[in-house]
């Protein structure tokens, strides 16, 4: 008789090991996925420099991305002056002859150092101010040859800019709003929310006072003549997951309305 229950208890684990071989293809699909990369640590989301610095690398890249290319002659201007100099400034002490006779040379050396100097300060204090990157358009609409030079109305101005193909271009790759003509500086800020800045989504501002949580403020400029200044706000915490990764969309779109901002005071 006992010999008769064995083959039963022989069966099952042929029956049991079915199910296991049938579910491994199942359980392998998830783990293909890979998880997205996050921009900041998780232990660094509360390191103001690294998130502002990862925010602004993610600015650049929206804009590049939109029709914009990084406006470089400030710093090729600054770097041309620094030359001059270092130069004027080595031949001073290398130029033969004595003091008393080179003493109007040495004069002239320092003159020519300190111009370039001040130069340089001044084109950082006027022309760059606090902007980590400046941006302007990467295809300007070229004047057709029959134009009429400086007397080009409304409608002529118009027709030559959609016969040379630069009528009104279309959003960037990134939904981002056509480049502006003059291009635009960017500055950004962490830190205690701005008084009078407006909000992402409508919030209203807490006190500068008030133990908030850090903002994220975003202002956008350009100069000349129809110079305007537009800013916009948010919590930095909001940009980001609780792994680090950023949400491109929203910061987008914070972008997108800060840049439509901008254009409807330039048109003012």
């Amino acid at each position: 008789m006992p010999a008769v229950s064995s083959p039963p208890t022989g069966e099952e684990p042929s029956s049991a090991a079915s199910p296991s071989t049938s579910a491994a293809p199942v359980a392998a699909t998830p783990c293909s996925e890979e998880p997205p990369t996050p921009a900041v640590l998780p232990d660094a989301l509360y390191d103001a420099h690294t998130v502002k610095r990862a925010l602004d690398d993610e600015l650049i890249v929206l804009l590049e991305g939109s029709g914009y290319v990084e406006r470089t002659g400030p710093i090729d201007v600054k770097l041309v002056l620094a030359c001059i100099a270092i130069g004027a400034s080595l031949y001073s002490h290398l130029a033969p002859g004595s003091y008393p006779e080179t003493r109007p040379f040495l004069l002239a050396c320092v003159a020519v150092y300190v111009a370039a100097v001040v130069a340089i300060l001044a084109i950082g204090f006027i022309v760059e101010r606090d902007s980590f990157f400046c941006a302007v358009p990467a295809v300007r609409p070229r004047r057709p040859a029959g134009s009429g030079g400086r007397r080009r109305g409304k409608k002529g101005g118009a027709a030559a800019a959609a016969a040379a193909g630069g009528g009104a271009s279309p959003p960037g790759a990134s939904g981002l709003p056509a480049p502006l003509p003059g291009g635009v500086y960017a500055t950004s800020v962490v830190g205690k929310a701005a008084p009078g800045v407006p909000v992402a989504g409508g919030g209203v501002p807490p006190p500068a006072s008030s133990s908030c949580r850090s903002m994220y403020c975003l202002t956008l400029r350009t100069v000349g003549r129809s110079a305007g200044v537009a800013s916009l706000q948010r919590p930095y915490e909001e940009y980001f997951t609780d792994e680090g990764v950023l949400l491109e969309t929203r910061f987008a779109a914070d972008v997108a309305e800060v840049l439509r901002a901008l254009k409807g005071k330039k048109r003012q």
